[in-house]
């Protein structure tokens, strides 16, 4: 559960930091398949897809 959370949550803030920018759209719809209702989840994913 512990590694579900980072990989679906965690990883992705952390590659758009880093700019891996297609690395984390896959984590971010990962999680948003695991839960649409983390408002962070959403934010991020946009900020990527709209570049």
């Amino acid at each position: 559960m512990v590694i579900d959370y980072f990989n679906s949550f965690v990883l992705p803030f952390v590659l758009l930091c880093i700019r891996g920018y297609d690395e984390a759209i896959t984590y971010y719809e990962k999680a948003l398949e695991l839960s649409t209702r983390n408002l962070s989840t959403h934010v991020g994913f946009t900020r990527i897809t709209c570049r």
